[in-house]
């Protein structure tokens, strides 16, 4: 059952979260990447994602760059596209976390 029909059918159960990943990549600008979420992710699916930057042990920091999520598209074949943008003139290493129902 999708989000769309545990409105409809007036159920008070919570949507069941299906899976998490992360994806840690190096990056400014534009980006547009795949995160891999396995076959519970299909095009159907509600997802969600979030980027922070890391510091050099690879701990979420709040740096001085800007950084957002623009679009979450889920695929049917288990990959989910990021696309947003970091604003600052040099790469930084970054971490996208996603869930999907």
């Amino acid at each position: 059952m999708n989000l769309d029909e545990y409105y409809e059918a007036g159920t008070d159960q919570p949507p069941v979260l299906r899976g998490v990943a992360s994806g840690r990549f190096v990056g400014h600008g534009l980006y547009d990447r795949l995160v891999f979420c396995g076959p519970t992710l299909k095009s159907n699916s509600r997802a969600f994602a979030s980027i922070c930057e890391l510091d050099s042990s690879g701990k979420p920091f709040m740096g001085q760059a800007t950084m957002h999520v623009s679009n979450v598209i889920p695929l049917d074949d288990g990959n989910l596209e990021v696309v947003g943008h970091v604003q600052w003139n040099s790469n930084i290493s970054l971490r996208l976390s996603v869930f999907w129902m």
